[in-house]
C-alpha cells in the first residue's frame, strides 16, 4: 500500500507504529492478513483515533484515487477526490502514461 499523508499526521503515524510493531513480533506467516491495514484502520477509529474528517469514511474514499488513476489528470476531479479522504491507497501499475491521475499527483508533483 501507499499512503500520502500531511507530515506528523497523528493517525498515519499511530497506524505505522502498530504495523512495525506487529511486523516485527508476528512469528507465523499463517498470520499474514492481506487486509491488516484494513483491519487496523478500523480498529483505530474504534479507539479514539476519529475525527470530523474521517469518522465516516469508509474502505471506497480511500480507493478513488485508485479508480481514477490511470485516467487523464482532471484537476477538479483530485480537488474531489482530496475533499472525500485524506488517504489514498493505490495498487502497482506497472506502467504510468503521462499526464495521467497518478503522473501528476505522485511523479510530477
Amino acid at each position: 500500500s501507499f499512503m500520502i499523508a500531511k507530515t506528523n499526521n497523528t493517525f498515519i503515524q499511530t497506524l505505522k507504529d502498530i504495523l512495525m510493531n506487529y511486523w516485527k513480533n508476528e512469528q507465523s506467516s499463517e498470520n499474514h492478513y492481506y487486509f491488516i491495514l484494513h483491519i487496523i484502520f478500523e480498529l483505530l477509529k474504534e479507539h479514539g483515533f476519529v475525527n470530523d474528517i474521517y469518522k465516516n469514511m469508509s474502505d471506497i474514499e480511500c480507493h478513488l484515487l485508485q479508480f481514477s488513476a490511470k485516467e487523464k489528470f482532471n484537476s477538479t476531479l483530485w480537488e474531489e477526490i482530496q475533499k472525500q479522504s485524506f488517504l489514498h491507497k493505490l495498487t502497482h501499475f506497472k506502467s504510468i502514461k503521462k499526464d495521467s491521475m497518478i503522473d501528476k499527483i505522485i511523479l510530477q508533483s
